[in-house]
């Protein structure tokens, strides 16, 4: 069997060769596509009315990982986006997504109808299934940030906001599905609270009410009430959840840094044979080395969050191989707490925006 290292070694001169198979000057760079807002941006085609788009990315990777070589080829994403305004006022939008192993058929990523927040109008309110606004989530990398992983949470929800100036505040609400004894009440609060002291810049911190909704818990969560119900009836007491993020754009350099975590221990038996409170943390370093290269790096871990590293750093870089294409090549080591190998994986992506 070939030596891992050499298989990353070779994964990585055939990503660099792509690139460099591929020379263009002055393309735009299709970034990674980690937030809200930058799923939403999937629709920019104008068509009577309507914004139409689509978004498709293809990845490779090979690495070790528990003491074995991995290797895959998939289709990570297909996502297809309607926005449509109604009145100057009021506007809907649709987001289709499909990942191979994870959504398979294709399913409904996001469909909210917005009214208000447009210009004179500071007040806005989001309702439908949508990314509910608990975590920032920026990204230079192909692979999602731990915090992401540990606090994206969607679900049907009333978000209702206000902008004005530098600050930006939302308050929602959702009724919850974990082990929920009021199935028709909504029970779940979450609040955020942004400012962009200058162009460039931006700060904020987030609260939710129970962070075990989040699409990295609640399957879990869930799992594992149910299976006990026959055996020790485990109950939940809900563990609220917060963070804060920071982003700064100093020239070329582009600054990122975030934080969440539980507030509490959920009990022992939910996550884990203990009692653990999960936290997570990301930082990264990007530079913009002209309009179709940038470069990054990034240093994450977590802390009682199972099955995901303690610690994990490497490097990235994105670049535009034609207008809407571009190749992204990354490289990631975590190491992970007790007996369990480190890691190291090469991931190459080709993303294309139609």
């Amino acid at each position: 069997m070939m030596d891992s290292t050499v298989q990353v070694k070779k994964w990585g001169v055939v990503c660099a060769l792509m690139a460099a198979a591929f020379q263009t000057q002055g393309q735009e760079l299709v970034e990674p596509y980690h937030t809200p807002e930058e799923r939403r941006a999937v629709a920019g085609l104008e068509l009577n009315g309507m914004s139409i788009g689509a978004l498709l990315e293809v990845e490779g990777s090979v690495g070790n990982e528990s003491g074995e070589d991995v290797s895959d080829i998939v289709l990570a994403t297909v996502e297809l986006g309607l926005e449509t305004t109604l009145h100057e006022w009021a506007a809907g939008r649709v987001l289709l997504l499909w990942e191979e192993d994870d959504t398979e058929p294709i399913a409904l990523d996001e469909a909210a109808i917005v009214l208000g927040g447009i210009e004179g109008v500071p007040w806005s309110l989001e309702v439908g299934k949508l990314y509910v606004p608990f975590g920032a989530f920026h990204s230079h990398f192909i692979s999602d940030p731990l915090v992401l992983e540990l606090g994206e949470t969607r679900q049907s929800a009333a978000i209702l906001g206000y902008a004005w100036g530098i600050l930006d505040m939302k308050a929602g609400v959702f009724n919850g599905s974990v082990n929920d004894d009021t199935e028709d009440e909504v029970n779940e609060f979450l609040a955020a609270f942004m400012l962009t002291p200058a162009e460039g810049n931006e700060l904020g911190v987030y609260w939710i009410s129970n962070l075990g909704e989040s699409d990295g818990l609640s399957e879990g969560l869930s799992g594992a009430i149910e299976s006990s119900e026959e055996e020790a009836g485990l109950s939940y007491d809900r563990v609220g959840g917060a963070g804060a993020y920071f982003h700064s754009e100093l020239g070329r350099f582009i600054l990122e840094a975030e934080y969440l975590a539980a507030l509490d221990s959920f009990d022992a038996g939910l996550l884990g044979e203990g009692a653990l409170q999960p936290r997570t943390w990301n930082t990264e370093l990007a530079y913009t080395v002209s309009d179709d290269l940038e470069l990054a790096v990034r240093y994450e871990g977590s802390d009682e969050y199972p099955d995901m590293p303690e610690a994990q750093y490497g490097v990235a870089t994105s670049y535009a191989l034609a207008e809407k294409v571009t190749l992204g090549i990354e490289y990631l080591h975590g190491t992970f707490d007790g007996d369990v190998d480190d890691r190291d994986v090469v991931t190459c992506q080709i993303a294309v925006e139609l």
